[in-house]
Formats: C-alpha cells, sequence, structure tokens
C-alpha cells in the first residue's frame, strides 16, 4: 500500500510491459498526461497505442526487442515526443529499465515519463534571452569584458575587440593588466581595486594601452555581479572610447587660448596708439599713430572675417554652390588683378596653362578664395626679383582624374620641421616672424577645408630653403561622384 501511494502519487508516468510488450500497470499522471482513462489502455501492446507518430514506432518496436533479448543496455534514459489523442505534442524524459528475475531472466519492462515540456520553453525562452544579449553586445558602441571573480576575462565583445586590437581568443583567461599603461601609478589601480572587491561600482576615466602599443582614453565603469549571497562572482567593464571627446576639448582650448592672444595683440596696440594721440600734440606723430591704428583694425577685422569663415564651414552652414567651371578661367582673371601689385613689389608673376584642362564641378567663388589666399602668401614671402608661377595640369591617379594647380615661387621656403604644422589652426612660421608679413594663421587652415569640402586634397613641397621657394598644388577631382565611391 505504501508503495502504491507513492507511485500514483507521483508527477510523472509511471508504467510496467510484459514481455509482449503488454501494459500490465500505469499510474493516474500517465493517464492524464495521454489525456486517457488508465483502465481503456491497460491490457493492450503499447504499439497498438496513438501516443506515436508512425515515423517513431519501429525504432520503439526495434528498442523494446533489442532490450528483451540482451542486445541493449538494461537501462535506457532519452528524449521522447509523445502525442496525445488530441493531437497536442509532449516533449518528455523517458527511463526504462529491465525487469528480471532471481535468475536474471527478462520479465517485462518499467519506465518513467516526465513532461519536459516546461524545461523545453524555459531553454527556448533562455537562448531566445541569449540570442538577444548576444546581438545587443555584438553591436553596441561600447567595449564590454566580463572577468570572473579572480579577475581572469571570460567575455569581451566585438567592440572591445576593435578597440584594444586583441581578439577574444587572445584575451580569454588573460587579466585585464594586460591594457594598463604607464599613464596612472600604482595608487590608481589601488583605489579602484579596494572599490569593486567591496561589492562596489567603480567609475572614471582610464588611459589603457592596446595591443599594438597605442593608447587610448576611456571612460570606464565596472561594476561586480553578486549572487544571491552576496559573493562576487563577475566583473562586468564597460569602456566607452572618449579620445576623439578628449581631442576636440584640448582642441578647444587650444583655440580659445590662440583666439584670445591673436585678438589680444591688435587690441593692445589700438589701445596703446589711441593713448598716444591723446596725449601728443605733432602732427607726423599723429598721422603715424593713425596708420598703425587702421593697419592694426584691418588686421582684428581679417581676424573676425577669417574665423567667421573657419566656422561657418566647421558647422556646415557655408554650403557649396557647384557648378561647371573652367580654373584656367578663374586663374587668368586672379593673376591679371595682382600682376601691377606684384611688379610694384619687383615680382614677376608667370602663368603656365594647360590648354586641354577639364572642367570641374566648384563654387567658384570658394577656389576663388583659395587661390587668392596662396598667391597672396607667395608674394608675400618672395623677396624682390622672385618669380612666382601659376600653373594647371590634370593627371590621373588611383582611377581618379585630378586637375592640378600649382603656387610656386621662389621665395624663403618653408623649413622641414614646420610642413607638418602648415595647415594647423593659427601656425605662423619663422618666415611670418622674421618678414613681418601680415596675416591670422588662418589662411592655410580655410584653404585647407574648402579643397576638402571639394573632395580634393592640398600638397606642399619645399626644400626649406632661401631662394628653392614653395609649391603648394591644389588637387580637384573632375568627378567629385568617383571620389565619394
Amino acid at each position: 500500500a505504501r508503495y502504491r501511494s507513492l507511485v500514483e502519487s507521483a508527477q510523472s508516468g509511471i508504467f510496467q510491459l510484459d514481455l509482449e510488450g503488454r501494459l500490465l500497470y500505469g499510474n493516474q499522471a500517465l493517464a492524464s498526461m495521454f489525456e486517457t482513462e488508465i483502465e481503456t489502455i491497460i491490457g493492450k501492446r503499447f504499439d497498438t497505442l496513438s501516443f506515436y507518430q508512425p515515423k517513431q514506432l519501429g525504432q520503439l518496436l526495434e528498442t523494446f526487442d533489442q532490450r528483451i533479448r540482451g542486445e541493449r543496455e538494461p537501462t535506457e534514459v532519452y528524449e521522447f515526443e509523445f502525442q496525445t489523442a488530441s493531437g497536442r505534442k509532449i516533449p518528455t524524459l523517458i527511463g526504462v529499465s529491465l525487469i528480471t528475475d532471481e535468475e536474471g531472466k527478462p520479465q517485462g519492462l518499467t519506465g518513467l515519463i516526465t513532461d519536459i515540456s516546461e524545461r523545453i520553453e524555459l531553454e527556448e525562452a533562455l537562448k531566445t534571452e541569449r540570442d538577444r544579449l548576444d546581438a545587443i553586445l555584438g553591436h553596441i558602441g561600447d567595449a564590454v569584458m566580463v572577468t570572473d571573480a579572480d579577475a581572469s576575462i571570460q567575455f569581451v565583445n566585438p567592440a572591445w575587440e576593435r578597440l584594444n586590437n586583441y581578439s577574444f581568443k587572445e584575451s580569454l583567461g588573460k587579466n585585464p593588466e594586460i591594457l594598463q599603461s604607464d599613464k596612472h601609478d600604482d595608487e590608481f589601480y589601488s583605489e579602484m581595486q579596494e572599490t569593486i572587491a567591496q561589492g562596489n561600482t567603480w567609475q572614471g576615466e582610464v588611459i589603457n594601452q592596446r595591443k599594438d602599443g597605442s593608447i587610448y582614453e576611456a571612460a570606464l565603469t565596472i561594476t561586480p555581479v553578486l549572487s544571491p549571497t552576496g559573493t562576487i562572482i563577475n566583473f562586468v567593464s564597460v569602456y566607452h572610447d572618449i579620445s576623439a571627446l578628449k581631442e576636440i576639448d584640448r582642441l578647444k582650448s587650444r583655440f580659445v587660448s590662440d583666439v584670445s592672444h591673436e585678438l589680444r595683440t591688435p587690441l593692445t596696440n589700438i589701445r596703446l596708439y589711441l593713448d598716444l594721440i591723446a596725449r601728443v600734440k605733432d602732427r607726423d606723430k599723429t598721422e603715424r599713430y593713425l596708420e598703425t591704428l587702421s593697419r592694426e583694425s584691418d588686421r582684428l577685422a581679417n581676424l573676425i572675417d577669417d574665423l567667421l569663415s573657419l566656422s561657418r564651414i566647421d558647422v556646415g552652414t557655408t554650403q557649396l554652390q557647384r557648378r561647371p567651371m573652367n580654373v584656367n578661367d578663374l586663374l587668368r582673371s586672379l593673376a591679371e588683378d595682382r600682376r601691377s601689385l606684384a611688379a610694384k613689389q619687383g615680382l614677376q608673376l608667370e602663368t603656365k596653362i594647360s590648354s586641354d584642362l577639364p572642367e570641374i564641378q566648384g563654387d567658384e567663388r570658394l577656389l576663388s578664395q583659395v587661390f587668392t589666399n596662396l598667391l597672396t602668401n607667395a608674394m608675400n614671402y618672395t623677396q624682390d626679383g622672385g618669380v612666382i608661377t601659376l600653373r594647371t595640369r590634370s593627371k590621373s591617379e588611383a582611377s581618379v582624374e585630378w586637375v592640378v594647380v600649382e603656387v610656386e615661387d621662389s621665395g624663403l621656403g618653408i623649413p622641414l620641421d614646420e610642413q607638418t604644422e602648415i595647415f594647423t589652426r593659427f601656425f605662423r612660421g619663422t618666415a611670418s616672424k622674421s618678414t613681418g608679413a601680415p596675416g591670422t594663421g588662418l589662411g592655410l587652415a580655410i584653404c585647407n577645408e574648402i579643397v576638402h569640402r571639394h573632395g580634393g586634397h592640398i600638397t606642399l613641397s619645399s626644400e626649406g630653403k632661401p631662394g628653392k621657394g614653395s609649391c603648394f598644388s591644389v588637387w580637384l577631382p573632375v568627378d567629385d561622384e568617383a571620389i565619394q565611391n
């Protein structure tokens, strides 16, 4: 009675078969599982019941006969899908065991059938959640790293691999120390470790080192993952690359500093000479002071104009008005306008224009600003008796057809150590200081931005020796769509 009570109260279906495969016993859970009454199936062979799909029946008969003949393990557990009278499919875990007498002769089979529908649903839900998490981690922009309690890397996402140049296989099992640079002292890392060891989240900025030795800055959050008992089992680290933001911040600081300096100089002179004018009665001195005021005012106005031009280009409010244009016609016009001025400065202005130059799609007003600036610089830094040459040619390079405009002079040249800075905003080289040539240090930066907006670029060639001069080459694509593609 005790055993029967245990079997009848079991949640799993329990059955017994004789040597012929007839059902000798089944508990209530078995009947409920298959939506039937136990009395209607007792005494029937299992292969006559409608609980299986036809393709499964042959396999069941074969394994039953093999087990009875001793050709199969006496005990076996496997997954099997049954079907109820209503057509509902039930995934189950079934365990069968051979029944033998005292002499070891087979007497039948006993089995236990457990409905694993909830387990299957849970596994599918977990798989769906895991796939969703993998998709999120795979496409998220921030780098994610998971370590165990001993700080051994267990997982990194693709963004982490791209940020640090380590593959997942290379990082697996490693310590996050592989990312440490020499930019932080031991106290910095000790404070970090102490915080997370106490189960608290650590947030801050770090300077890390990639596999190739390059440095980057990141906003880092390390969060401990706790077990139900409060024990740390994992650490999840999220890195947000802020290198570009830091560089922008440094550029902004430098820009503000440079602008303040450039504005302060003419303003100081203006205030000085206004004060002098108020004190002196000499007309000649007053006229000289007024000339200086005019010159400094022009310098200040030019600086503000250049700053506004750069600002409009940076924020995209300067829209390119592209139209078919002939660069040769533009250069001839600029050269003609400045020929008399060049002659007054003792300079010879030459044009060497290619006759078969193709038209380009460009903004004539902005490109005129580029060539005017380059031509003005050439005149300012070329001594009396020098030659300035405007040259055009076409060239095919990297499957792109280019119109190349060269502004070449025989002036002071640009020192080699200054050539990498020549397009930097507010940069003024030694030549500008030695000659006292007017300028804001923004002209070439503006030229560079305008040409880039046209899909082109500017190159510089100079030996850095006086008399050897410099040559600025402006490369403009004939078909700007070829650059975009």
